[in-house]
């Protein structure tokens, strides 16, 4: 009897084993969710890039039918697309784009609003305050992308993000005089008179002949889940939370990468920097 009692206790565990077992997994628990998070966000990005490649395909069907870049998202949109209230149904739409309302949303995106929405671009033509629950207004890049101030001296990102629909406006065209590539003659100085900046160069979806690293498009809802401080929106970024925030970029080169936009602490201007 003694020699069956001592066999059954040494086959169960003591309360310090028990709290030993439990504070290693806590531990391995506490290293595996930063990674795991890391993965998960990964994901999404990776999610979202194939998104953007599914509106660059888009892009390229409606340039190859209209021989000009289409104006707004809602031109891929299918025309039965409602695109909410006051606008109706989508009728200059074309189709272009296949990936359905699910494609339109990248999984950081949060915001909770009724009707259409769209985290790539403009779905509704019309531009909106800054203050806006659809911020995606603010990237699909027509005009050309350009500060919301002409000298962009904010130190935040929505002073320097970037707004699109900006005609040919001297602040605009200041943004590439200091980039002889963009130049009426790369060879030379820029001048106003003589050797301005050409306007068939610059890049923006305007322009039927952009080049390639033209900008189409990008995603602002990763900067939440990357940057390194806390953040209460996706255009709360400043230098003391921004470090590693990042955008994922769409340009016409068919290409959808992750970028890191706190360098636009440094140089004043996102969009010049996502160049």
């Amino acid at each position: 009897m003694t020699r069956s009692h001592s066999a059954s206790r040494k086959s169960g565990f003591t309360l310090i084993e028990l709290l030993v077992v439990i504070a290693i997994i806590g531990l391995l628990a506490a290293l595996l969710f930063p990674a795991f998070k890391r993965a998960q966000e990964n994901g999404y990005q990776a999610s979202c890039a194939s998104h953007m490649q599914q509106i660059y395909q888009a892009v390229q069907l409606y340039r190859q039918d209209e021989k000009v870049y289409p104006g707004s998202l809602a031109f891929l949109l299918p025309a039965d697309f409602n695109l909410g209230a006051g606008t109706g149904n989508n009728t200059s739409g074309t189709g272009f784009f296949k990936g359905g309302r699910d494609g339109l949303l990248c999984a950081d995106d949060d915001t909770d609003v009724t009707g259409a929405r769209s985290s790539y671009g403009d779905i509704s033509g019309a531009a909106v305050a800054a203050n806006s629950p659809d911020m995606s207004v603010y990237m699909w890049n027509y005009w050309g992308y350009r500060a919301t101030n002409a000298t962009c001296t904010a130190t935040d990102a929505s002073g320097c993000a970037g707004t699109a629909y900006q005609a040919d406006d001297a602040a605009y065209v200041a943004q590439f005089q200091v980039d002889s590539k963009y130049l009426t003659n790369p060879a030379a100085a820029f001048d106003a008179t003589n050797n301005p900046v050409a306007l068939s160069k610059l890049p923006r979806l305007s322009n039927r002949f952009a080049p390639t690293s033209t900008i189409i498009t990008h995603c602002i809802y990763h900067r939440m889940p990357t940057a390194s401080g806390k953040l209460t929106g996706p255009f709360d970024v400043t230098t003391a939370n921004g470090s590693l925030a990042r955008d994922v970029v769409l340009r016409l080169d068919g290409s959808a990468r992750v970028l890191d936009i706190s360098t636009f602490h440094t140089n004043g201007n996102w969009a010049k920097a996502a160049f």
